[in-house]
Order: structure tokens, then C-alpha cells, then sequence
């Protein structure tokens, strides 16, 4: 089994995010969106898979950010693809 990675970007706002990066490389990537109040270690390997989990805002190892809105998660998502250099993810 293939240990976990943790990756720590900052954003273009200036706040740091945590990424965790379980799995095989080169396998599909899933991104795996836990539940309420759960962090980025939530996440399990799953074989012939790689599972990314990211903390959001204010949770786990990431920065809060004030005011944040739902909508404003996939710039999050789109910083942690660029950052692992994601093409492609479900």
C-alpha cells in the first residue's frame, strides 16, 4: 500500500490548504468530498483507484475563510487539481 501525501498550497487569496493524496499514481483519480465536519483524513485508499481529499475552509489543516459561500468550494477543487497537476478527476 502506497502512504499518503499531504500537500499544503497557499491560494490566490493568500490562505493555505490542505490536500491528501491516497493511492496508486497514474490510477483514476477520485476526489472524495466527506461529510459535515470531517477532515481530509476521512479519506481511505481504494484499490486501482487515487483518492484526493481536501480540507475546506476552517477544517482540518486549511484556513478559514470568511464570508465563504458553497459556491465558492470549486475554486478550492481547482487550486488542489492544479497543485497535484489534475487533468482530469470524478
Amino acid at each position: 500500500m502506497i502512504e499518503p501525501q499531504d500537500h499544503y498550497v497557499t491560494t490566490p487569496d493568500g490562505r493555505s490548504l490542505a490536500i491528501r493524496d491516497l493511492g496508486e499514481p497514474g490510477a483514476p483519480v477520485v476526489l472524495f468530498n466527506y461529510g459535515y465536519m470531517a477532515c481530509r483524513l476521512t479519506g481511505r485508499p481504494v484499490s486501482g483507484a487515487r483518492v484526493i481529499t481536501i480540507d475546506r475552509p476552517g477544517i482540518g489543516s486549511s484556513a478559514p475563510r470568511p464570508g465563504r459561500m458553497l459556491l465558492d468550494w470549486p475554486d478550492d477543487v481547482a487550486v488542489a487539481a492544479d497543485h497535484l497537476g489534475l487533468d482530469q478527476f470524478a
